[in-house]
C-alpha cells in the first residue's frame, strides 16, 4: 500500500498557482505563504552549502594527508641517499688509502724481514 502511494506521488506532476486571499485552491494539497516558500529555498542554499563545504573540507584533509605521508617519504629518501653518498665517498678515500698501504706494508714487510736475515745472519757467521 505503501509503495502504491508513493509510486502515484513520485509519478504526479508538480501544480503550481498563486492564489489570492479568499479565493479557493483548484486543487488539493498544501498551501505555503511566501515567507514559508523563501525559507525552503533558503534552507535548501543552507544545506547545499554545508554540503559543499563538508567536502571541501574532506578533500583538504585528505590532501594535507597525502603530502605529508609524501613529504615523510621524500625525507626519508632523502635521508637515505645523503647517507648512501657519506657511505661512498668513505669507501672511495679507504681504497685510495689501500692503494698505497698495501704495496707500503708488503715493501716495509720484505724489506724488513731481509734486513732482520741479513742480520741474523751476520750474526751467526761473524759471532760464532
Amino acid at each position: 500500500m505503501l509503495i502504491l502511494l508513493m509510486l502515484s506521488v513520485a509519478t504526479a506532476e508538480p501544480q503550481f498557482t498563486n492564489l489570492d486571499k479568499g479565493q479557493k485552491a483548484p486543487f488539493a494539497g498544501k498551501l505555503l505563504n511566501d515567507e514559508a516558500i523563501a525559507e525552503i529555498i533558503a534552507k535548501k542554499h543552507l544545506s547545499e552549502a554545508m554540503c559543499k563545504a563538508m567536502i571541501d573540507k574532506s578533500v583538504e584533509v585528505a590532501e594535507a594527508k597525502v603530502t605529508y605521508g609524501c613529504d615523510i617519504a621524500i625525507a626519508e629518501h632523502e635521508m637515505l641517499i645523503r647517507n648512501l653518498k657519506t657511505e661512498n665517498e668513505y669507501l672511495k678515500k679507504k681504497e685510495k688509502r689501500s692503494k698505497w698501504t698495501v704495496p707500503v706494508a708488503v715493501t716495509v714487510g720484505v724489506g724488513g724481514g731481509f734486513i732482520l736475515g741479513v742480520g741474523s745472519l751476520s750474526y751467526i757467521i761473524l759471532g760464532m
